[in-house]
């Protein structure tokens, strides 16, 4: 019933997935239906160039690759840590010294520093790996934002003998000065085996958040009442459950820590991480 000369306007809210980088580039198009009597339909269809954007800690810890298959830790396949960390005070910070406890997974032996912002040394002791970055003379953000940020590389082998469903986690503490320390995300590592399956996209379901440590929340664009299973990375059914409406609440407390596969109806449709 739109009138010629009326305009309306629609507005849609879009949450990326958090594994999307902020930054990455997208593209929306729209289409406006029906075309049989428009004398015009090539101005119905519009698209607009955007980018992901959200919120950021610039104090975080990243590993990569957060995925490996068994065969690939088996073979000797190295992970690389980056620790961020930026000066958000008023003051420049004369040392900043960061402390990660290892996890048992990792060959401790196996560490190489691979590159950093500023000149550091770094030692491990009782499995607790130390950097220190003294004198940094760090700025503060306030007076020089692009030189106010550090970050520190290094690569570490996981052991050897890491089964699918394991998963390693860190998380690192920078202190600036005599502040009390600022702690990261914990980078994980999952190992897994590739499923046998095609890939499905089907953006109508979110889930989040992911990792997950107790209550998983399963939404759809699409209302109905399927049934909804969870598989861990061998294939057996962890959770067998219905998706009545919409939006569907899990608790997966009970779930070891590892990935997981979710389906509805039979169908592949997303996979998320218990930590």
């Amino acid at each position: 019933n739109l009138i010629i000369g009326e305009q309306r306007q629609i507005n849609i809210s879009l949450h990326a997935d958090q594994a999307i980088l902020i930054g990455t580039p997208i593209t929306h198009s729209a289409v406006a239906d029906p075309v049989i009597t428009d004398q015009t339909p090539a101005n119905n269809v519009d698209s607009t160039a955007t980018q992901v954007v959200g919120s950021v800690d610039p104090n975080d810890k990243t590993v990569s690759p957060s995925e490996m298959t068994s065969s690939q830790v088996a073979s000797g396949e190295r992970l690389t840590y980056t620790i961020r960390f930026q000066n958000t005070g008023t003051y420049q910070a004369d040392r900043v010294i960061i402390t990660d406890t290892l996890s048992t997974d990792l060959q401790w032996n196996t560490m190489e520093l691979i590159a950093s912002s500023h000149a550091c040394t770094w030692f491990i002791h009782n499995g607790t790996l130390r950097f220190t970055f003294e004198p940094i003379v760090l700025p503060d953000s306030i007076s020089d934002e692009p030189g106010s940020h550090g970050f520190v590389t290094f690569s570490m082998l996981p052991n050897a003998n890491l089964t699918v469903g394991a998963v390693v986690g860190n998380i690192a503490n920078i202190y600036f000065d005599f502040n009390a320390p600022v702690i990261t995300n914990e980078a994980l590592l999952t190992v897994s085996e590739p499923m046998q399956v095609e890939d499905i996209d089907m953006p109508e379901l979110a889930l989040w958040p992911n990792p997950v440590e107790d209550v998983l929340i399963l939404e759809r664009v699409h209302a109905g009442n399927g049934l909804l299973e969870v598989m861990d990375l061998t294939g057996r059914v962890v959770i067998r459950t219905t998706f009545p409406g919409n939006r569907r609440t899990l608790d997966v407390h009970s779930l070891s820590a590892g990935s997981y596969l979710v389906r509805i109806d039979g169908t592949l449709i997303g996979r998320f991480v218990r930590r």
